[in-house]
């Protein structure tokens, strides 16, 4: 899909510069949530490298779209992020919900206070967007 240039840019540079935006937004509430809580483990900086990978690879798809190297760090970064988030979702919920007490009998007041189970998806739905911003550059 090569489409009309908006600004210069095609569409799916366009699209990999949404994807740098929003794992910026995620990067920041990841660390202001982890920053909480005094970054207790060490596993706490993984949403911070993915997203900072994927944020530098993003940019570089946007400045150099025809260049394989930019395309195929911006795939790595892409499973790398969907990795970590697939990983943070199932930490978030095992440690946030089911290792608490009243397990799910508190449900609602763990998702509410506890923390967050959908954030770490957020990181792993801008890696699959990653993903596809990848094979659209590269014309697939």
């Amino acid at each position: 899909m090569t489409g009309t240039p908006f600004i210069g840019l095609s569409p799916f540079q366009w699209v990999a510069l949404v994807t740098a935006t929003l794992t910026l937004l995620l990067a920041a509430d990841a660390l202001a949530g982890h920053y909480r809580s005094g970054f207790v483990l060490r596993a706490q900086y993984a949403p911070l490298i993915s997203g900072g990978l994927l944020i530098a690879s993003a940019l570089a798809a946007v400045v150099a779209p025809d260049a394989a190297w930019a395309k195929a760090a911006l795939r790595a970064a892409g499973w790398l992020a969907m990795a970590t988030g697939a990983v943070g979702f199932a930490f978030h919920h095992y440690y946030g919900i089911v290792r608490k007490p009243g397990g799910y009998k508190w449900l609602l007041h763990y998702l509410m206070y506890g923390a967050p189970q959908l954030a770490p998806l957020a990181l792993a739905g801008v890696g699959a967007l990653a993903l596809i911003t990848a094979r659209g550059l590269a014309g697939e």
